[in-house]
């Protein structure tokens, strides 16, 4: 099976987490160049460390966001959120895994509307978010959807 990852650069967002974290490992040992992005850089070290690039930030600054995903090329993989057991308000849940989510779907499209693929609109019905867009093929979608990921 050929290694479609090799000299890909990847964005891994929740890189610190067990799922994310995981992810990007495999990713440096199949030769991505692999961008992580994270709130704790002692948490980040091992996978600097092993060469991944670290752009500090939170889901809830959106500038860091686009400053982590500026280059056209590159292959995100989400995975960053809060989890239950963390014990935050439900606002806090929402703001980072919701507008978290629709956030990084924004960077994700800001970097390709110059090339005349307009942006999609957000589908917030059910607290989800769903970015698609016919001309890419961008789908995003959180775990508060309700509904199966579609393209708008």
């Amino acid at each position: 099976m050929a290694n479609i990852f090799h000299g890909k650069r990847v964005l891994v967002t929740g890189a610190t987490g067990f799922i994310g974290g995981h992810v990007a490992r495999r990713l440096l040992v199949l030769g991505a160049q692999v961008r992580v992005f994270a709130r704790d850089t002692a948490k980040a070290a091992p996978l600097v460390n092993a060469g991944a690039e670290l752009v500090v930030g939170d889901l809830r600054n959106a500038a860091a966001l686009v400053r982590s995903a500026q280059d056209r090329q590159l292959i995100i993989f989400h995975f960053a959120g809060v989890l239950g057991h963390q014990l935050k308000s439900w606002a806090y849940y929402r703001e980072v895994n919701v507008e978290g989510t629709r956030r990084v779907a924004e960077a994700a499209l800001a970097r390709i509307s110059h090339r005349g693929v307009h942006p999609p609109a957000f589908d917030r019905r059910n607290e989800g978010v769903v970015a698609a867009s016919p001309e890419i093929g961008v789908h995003l979608c959180n775990v508060y959807m309700q509904n199966a990921p579609r393209k708008l």
